[in-house]
């Protein structure tokens, strides 16, 4: 059932245009975030369309309703393999029991209204040098790109978004982007909730201390998550857009992205996953990292995604 909520009367004779909280496959279950309607094509991809309707005419505020849906997963040519990651809802953050907690991952639910597209990969130099012509490391063309400071990740996204419009491949309205701390953890949980994306041994997903001989790997040599994302412990830290606040139950509940300072955290930004430098316990999936927004090092890499404005 939905529960739709907020001031007036709904009319329903149109199709809807909904930002959902949760839903099961072909039926939407849960609470609705947000509604808008509209008799414009909606977008592809930013919500489950609805093809049944109910039968009364309005649904008022409180009321509850339930709709028939299909999925409309977005067609997309892109110089960067992406994977589609459906809106949904999670705990994010980490038990007070788990090990190797650190006092900043307040775990709490939070509801990512809007799917979008994360790369399956971290992105390599071959990749990071046809849009920056230059590249600040050189282990070779297939190797996940270094030395990536957070302001040089943000202008790589800025000029991969303009190139790609400029080509037509983008649809309006779309940009690439780093993904908010909410959406890299989401993706890299793919429904898990554990301390890894994985039940089995950690050391088979990803590059650490432990199995790396300190040195950086090509991407896809270990298995991927189970949304198809690979290297999401480990090899390269990936930069998020968010500015670091250290509780992240402060975090709005519902599509959080911290994009103003914090005044005590002045240009510093968020990391997640690991690296090739860590131990895999530096690479839990609700380690949060936070380092200057100008500091590159060997370690520090790109994991993009493509969302709408």
């Amino acid at each position: 059932m939905l529960s739709l909520f907020g001031a007036g009367v709904i009319p329903v004779n149109k199709l809807l245009y909904i930002k959902i909280m949760h839903w099961n496959k072909s039926i939407i279950v849960g609470t609705v975030a947000a509604v808008l309607f509209s008799t414009s094509t909606l977008l592809a991809g930013d919500a489950p369309l609805i093809i049944k309707q109910p039968e009364s005419q309005f649904i008022r505020v409180g009321d509850s309703a339930t709709f028939s849906v299909k999925a409309v997963t977005p067609k997309l040519e892109t110089p960067v393999e992406m994977v589609w990651i459906q809106p949904g809802s999670f705990f994010m953050g980490s038990d007070e029991g788990e090990e190797y907690r650190r006092d900043n991952e307040t775990r709490h639910e939070v509801f990512l209204t809007q799917g979008f597209w994360m790369s399956k990969f971290e992105i390599t130099e071959a990749q990071y040098k046809k849009v920056m012509a230059t590249c600040p490391s050189e282990n070779g063309d297939n190797m996940p790109v270094c030395y990536v400071s957070w302001e040089n990740a943000m202008t790589f996204c800025e000029y991969l978004t303009d190139q790609e419009r400029k080509a037509g491949r983008l649809p309006s309205g779309y940009k690439y982007a780093l993904p908010t701390e909410a959406q890299w953890e989401y993706a890299c949980r793919a429904g898990t909730t554990g301390m890894y994306n994985v039940d089995g041994d950690v050391y088979e997903i990803g590059w650490f201390s432990g199995n790396s001989e300190n040195v950086i790997h090509e991407g896809g040599q270990k298995k991927p998550n189970a949304w198809g994302l690979y290297d999401m412990h480990g090899n390269a830290w990936e930069w998020c857009r968010d500015s670091y606040w250290p509780d992240l139950g402060t975090l709005p509940a519902v599509d959080p992205y911290m994009f103003q300072d914090n005044e005590s955290y002045i240009d510093v930004r968020v990391s997640r996953g690991g690296s090739f430098t860590e131990s895999s316990a530096g690479s839990r999936s609700a380690r949060r990292d936070y380092y200057g927004k100008t500091r590159a090092d060997r370690d520090f890499g790109i994991r993009l995604v493509l969302v709408h404005e």
